[in-house]
């Protein structure tokens, strides 16, 4: 006989800690995947919506720029709208780049979410299973074994079922 024969796991705390942890798991995934979309998505509008208010301010500069006659004021003027120009283009290109990192970023946050719900779910499944087909049945016959014994018999009551009487009996 070996030291580990008589050890047995506490398979009923094992169960239900992994039937525990799966429902945790899948209430967390549920609530970080609602923040993390609602997070991505502001994000994504607003830097969408920044980009094309910039879109329509270079458009508007390099408008101006067409009509504009060739001059000491103008000159300078025409070189500030050229630098302001330069600047929103830049400022564009940042936040179209980031709209697509968030959009990207959400689609990657949408394709592991349902892996990481059925995940937990099955986690969660497989332990209250196991707990109550390894555990539970037996604890429960237990139960009614211990009650059946400190039930106080009647001294009419067998402990065999009697047939009963009526139809067919002699």
């Amino acid at each position: 006989m070996t030291p580990f024969d008589s050890f047995q796991p506490p398979t009923d705390s094992v169960y239900k800690f992994m039937a525990l942890t799966g429902v945790v798991l899948l209430l967390a995934f549920i609530a970080l995947f609602w923040r993390v979309y609602q997070q991505f998505s502001e994000k994504l509008v607003a830097a969408k919506i920044r980009g094309r208010v910039l879109q329509k301010k270079i458009e508007l500069i390099q408008s101006f720029q067409d009509k504009v006659k060739v001059g000491d004021s103008d000159i300078i003027k025409t070189r500030d709208e050229l630098i302001e120009l330069a600047c929103a283009q830049e400022e564009h290109d940042v936040l179209t780049n980031e709209a697509e990192e968030y959009g990207g970023r959400l689609k990657t946050v949408s394709i592991a979410f349902p892996f990481l719900l059925v995940g937990s779910a099955v986690l969660a499944i497989q332990g209250f299973s196991l707990w109550y087909s390894r555990v539970q049945v037996f604890q429960d016959r237990l139960l009614v074994l211990e009650a059946q014994e400190k039930e106080p018999k009647k001294p009419n009551q067998t402990s065999e079922p009697t047939a009963p009487s009526g139809r067919g009996s002699p």
